[in-house]
């Protein structure tokens, strides 16, 4: 204490007035530190707030428009189910040559297309894959298939119903010993997170639980890997949901109008066809994607995490 009174040029001062100055100086001083403090936590959330959407209420009318889509539009998008009851209406506007080289995956054979969108999200997906699996060697055998190639496999499957038509869908196998990476340990990584690229296992395995090939119609193929799209891959890998299970879900309990499923920064209803044309209501400030579902409407995806342009 001597010492910070020689500090202050008190030392030949009253003790008790001395150590009363001291005690003062000190709380100003730390008061000082606190208003900083909180002056720049006030800046912090500021700047962050600026950068979140405001949440706007979805409820209200003025915060939506309306967009027009045809009747062909429901069989276009990433959420198609096509199984032997839905079979798919051919189009190749967004097929794209899956490159032989440059990429750190193979190919069956050359010459194999996949829709451009779900090619973008594997290659990405195998990028991620070869930097956190050791000796990953994967070979994509199966991509876009078309109603002439599927009719030549002379399959229990007819053409129209098989999920490769859609070109979203990538048989995945091991390079070395042939197998599908579901059966090699090392590939758990894939299986843990191929939803974060929006893939999802197309036909999962049946477990004590459930029968999922009771759903998809297929058995014994949890090496098929279908691109949906984050938001999609995401809902139904936390709920151990196959792709019919979602479609009917989202069918059934999310009719716009009536209630939409919310989840991070998503918000995701359904629209039932209304015919030739059908006006679909969507938020004016963020972004959005529409999508038929193969069977009697459409599945908007909002994103409000994104403005829109």
């Amino acid at each position: 204490m001597k010492k910070i009174f020689e500090l202050l040029g008190l030392s030949g001062a009253n003790p008790q007035k001395t150590k009363k100055l001291v005690v003062i100086s000190i709380l100003v001083t730390a008061a000082l530190i606190v208003a900083l403090l909180a002056a720049f936590v006030i800046v912090q959330i500021a700047e962050k707030t600026q950068d979140e959407p405001v949440d706007d209420g979805v409820d209200e009318p003025q915060n939506y428009i309306s967009v027009s889509v045809s009747a062909s539009d429901v069989y276009k998008g990433d959420l198609l189910v096509v199984n032997k009851n839905n079979h798919y209406a051919f189009t190749e506007d967004n097929l794209v040559e899956i490159p032989t080289a440059g990429n750190k995956y193979g190919l069956k054979t050359s010459g194999m297309k996949a829709d451009k969108t779900a090619l973008e999200a594997l290659n990405k997906m195998m990028d991620a894959l070869y930097k956190n699996v050791s000796g990953a060697n994967v070979v994509v055998t199966t991509a876009y298939r078309s109603a002439d190639a599927q009719t030549a496999l002379n399959s229990s499957t007819p053409a129209g119903a098989s999920d490769f038509h859609t070109g979203r869908l990538f048989e995945l196998k091991d390079g070395e010993k042939y197998q599908g990476v579901d059966e090699l340990e090392k590939y758990e990584w894939l299986y843990k997170n191929a939803h974060t690229y929006g893939f999802i296992v197309r036909y999962p395995a049946d477990t004590e639980d459930k029968a999922y090939s009771e759903k998809t119609g297929v058995g014994d193929f949890a090496y098929a890997f279908r691109y949906v799209g984050v938001a999609h891959a995401t809902y139904m890998y936390n709920n151990k949901l196959c792709l019919e299970e979602y479609i009917e879900l989202l069918r059934s309990s999310y009719e716009y109008g009536t209630a939409e499923l919310k989840f991070k920064n998503y918000e995701i209803y359904y629209v039932k066809s209304a015919g030739e044309v059908t006006n679909i209501q969507v938020p004016e400030k963020y972004k959005y994607e529409i999508s038929g579902n193969n069977v009697d409407g459409y599945i908007v995806t909002v994103n409000r995490s994104a403005r829109a342009s």
